[in-house]
């Protein structure tokens, strides 16, 4: 698995604003692999922009390397200054997560 936060624990998360929160905290829908998904990566406060030309190697090397790991294909991917769109198809939702860990990890090396 990929630890790049915190993990489950009683109390953590965002606490509700007023009586409702504002987004329900349903499960996802299961992953087929014939339905594409849309994950959005954002970078945190003050790191570099994304598309600086020195940068933009380190995510084509990190999209590269992920592409095709575990089933995931990427279809499409945008790179904008302080996050990334990417366009995915996996068979399941362990392909995305194993996916995306290695693209991650690939990108903070």
């Amino acid at each position: 698995r990929c630890f790049l936060h915190g993990g489950k624990r009683k109390g953590a998360g965002r606490k509700p604003k007023g009586e409702q929160p504002m987004v329900p905290h349903t499960r996802r829908d299961a992953v087929r692999k014939d339905t594409p998904l849309h994950i959005t990566v954002r970078l945190a406060a003050g790191l570099p922009n994304l598309r600086r030309p020195a940068e933009m190697v380190v995510i084509r090397a990190a999209l590269r390397a992920a592409r095709g790991r575990s089933g995931l294909r990427l279809v499409h991917y945008s790179v904008l200054g302080n996050h990334l769109h990417l366009i995915v198809e996996a068979p399941d939702r362990e392909s995305v997560s194993r996916g995306m860990c290695s693209a991650a990890r690939s990108m903070s090396a």
